[in-house]
């Protein structure tokens, strides 16, 4: 195998060394004016090896040249994918902080100065969104039972609680049933006045179907749109519930039902207030 190898070697010196020789006697021969013939002779010969070659090395640089754009174009993507990834980010900061602060001045305005109240975050929901996970627990002061609203709007109560975390039942729960009563004047963009003047007075539970409300008088002028307020012994306070929508009209009926639209979207609560005394 050594032999081969020094053969080889001295084969390829010999081919290189005869180039040169070549090179050496064609450059010579090139000075003499009688040689032009054979000198064109052989460009012509060679003229497409040397077109070849050329347009192989035009074709090599625009190959290295487009490689290096690609590259370049990929880097500025994943610049650019970053920069829209921290503006995302940055937007979605700013979007919570604004969403938290709309919460505190709804609380100063509406909520009851009176009592007092635990800043919480939701931070999920199960079962249907019938439930919310909030981040306070006991450590915060929360209890069971504990109402939690946005100012004077109704939320929901406090169903479990642990240390760390508690769970809120909503009143669109099939759990959950409140007294309430309706009225048309004395709520104006959810502020409640005080006396509030009663239409009538009904039942408010969960289901399936959404918030059903029942038990109200057929002598009572009650509309689509008049407005359901919690007048509840275990809520404690007037809070805001929502609009009736579906109104049943049947004479024979001994009393009239329908829905309630919730004042509050369950499905995008971010800040909440739970009443801890």
């Amino acid at each position: 195998m050594p032999k081969n190898k020094t053969e080889i070697m001295d084969r390829g010196g010999v081919v290189i060394l005869g180039f040169l020789v070549l090179s050496v006697i064609l450059l010579l021969l090139d000075s003499i004016k009688n040689f032009n013939g054979v000198r064109n002779g052989i460009s012509f010969i060679f003229e497409p090896v040397s077109y070849a070659a050329s347009n192989l090395g035009t074709n090599l640089k625009s190959g290295v040249s487009s490689f290096s754009n690609f590259s370049k174009l990929q880097k500025d993507y994943n610049q650019l994918k970053i920069e829209s990834y921290e503006k995302d980010i940055n937007n979605a900061y700013f979007l919570v902080l604004q969403e938290e602060n709309n919460s505190l001045k709804t609380q100063i305005n509406l909520g009851n100065k009176e009592k007092k109240y635990v800043l919480a975050k939701v931070v999920g929901s199960s079962l249907n969104h019938n439930f919310l996970n909030l981040n306070v627990g006991t450590k915060d002061g929360v209890k069971l039972n504990d109402t939690v609203s946005i100012g004077n709007m109704y939320v929901g109560q406090i169903s479990s609680v642990d240390l760390n975390g508690s769970v809120v039942r909503l009143m669109t729960s099939k759990n959950s049933t409140l007294e309430v009563i309706i009225t048309r004047k004395g709520v104006e963009n959810a502020a409640i006045a005080d006396p509030i003047e009663a239409l009538s007075r009904a039942v408010v539970t969960g289901s399936p179907d959404g918030i059903k409300i029942e038990n109200i008088s057929t002598t009572a002028d009650i509309k689509d749109g008049d407005i359901v307020v919690i007048n509840d012994s275990r809520i404690g306070e007037y809070l805001v519930l929502g609009y009736i929508v579906g109104l049943t009209n049947n004479p024979a009926d001994t009393s009239r039902s329908g829905y309630v639209s919730a004042i509050i979207d369950y499905d995008n609560l971010m800040t909440v207030f739970v009443k801890t005394e």
